[in-house]
Parts: structure tokens; C-alpha cells; sequence
């Protein structure tokens, strides 16, 4: 739900780049709720997304989207804030989201050099060959 009012905020705010970091940062928290979905386990680790840091872009965004047109200078340097925020957060879910697949990788690349190395010891692959 969350997720689905973000997309309609950013529909009404006319700031491209605004826009399109606010689209990436919807396409990273869905695919760390898609992970959460598929490993259960994850979840307590990423309450803090659901509850407090979505909820807060969502506020954030709402306030930007409310005070667009104004001028103010003191205005115009929240509106900045928030785009910087965006950008930040950004940066942030992306490194969770590669933090969650840390383990998947780590897995997959052990079980390739176990792999190699019983291809090696029967003959069955040169050591110049090697994936690794």
C-alpha cells in the first residue's frame, strides 16, 4: 500500500529527476519485499523498511508534492533536502538489497570452486580452465 501511494505521489510531482529516482527507489524495495517474500527469515532484519523508512519517504514526498509551486527559499531548500534524501536512500536500499544476496552468492560460489577443485583431482578439468 505504501509502495502504491509513493507511485501516485511521484505522478503528481513534476521534477523528472525527482521522478525517476523515486521510481528506481520503488523498483529496489520491491524486489527486497520480493526477497523477503521468498526467504521468510530476512524479514525481522527489514521491519525498519516497512514500518518506519517507506512510511517516511511517503510522508516526505507528500509534503514535497503539497508546497511544488512555492518559491520560498526556505521552501526551495526542503524540496532540495528531500531530493537529496531520495538519492541518498537510494544508494541505501541498493546496498541492502545486494546485502540480502550476499549469502545466496557466497553459497553459489563455494559449491562452484568444490566443484572445480573434484573436476580437477579426477581429471576431468585442466586447472587453466578454472571458472574462479
Amino acid at each position: 500500500k505504501t509502495l502504491n501511494n509513493i507511485i501516485e505521489i511521484n505522478n503528481r510531482i513534476d521534477n523528472p529527476e525527482l521522478n525517476e529516482n523515486v521510481r528506481e527507489l520503488v523498483d529496489t524495495s520491491d524486489k527486497i519485499l520480493d526477497y523477503v517474500y521468498e526467504h521468510e527469515t530476512a524479514a525481522s532484519s527489514l521491519r525498519k523498511l516497512v514500518n518506519y523508512y517507506l512510511p517516511t519517504i511517503e510522508k516526505l514526498l507528500t509534503r514535497y508534492d503539497e508546497v511544488e509551486e512555492q518559491t520560498v527559499d526556505k521552501v526551495v531548500d526542503s524540496k532540495k533536502k528531500v531530493e537529496d534524501l531520495i538519492r541518498t536512500t537510494n544508494v541505501a536500499f541498493r546496498n541492502q538489497l545486494n546485502s540480502l544476496y550476499d549469502t545466496d552468492t557466497l553459497d553459489i560460489n563455494s559449491e562452484v570452486k568444490v566443484l572445480e577443485k573434484i573436476f580437477v583431482n579426477i581429471k576431468l578439468m585442466e586447472k587453466k580452465f578454472r571458472i574462479t
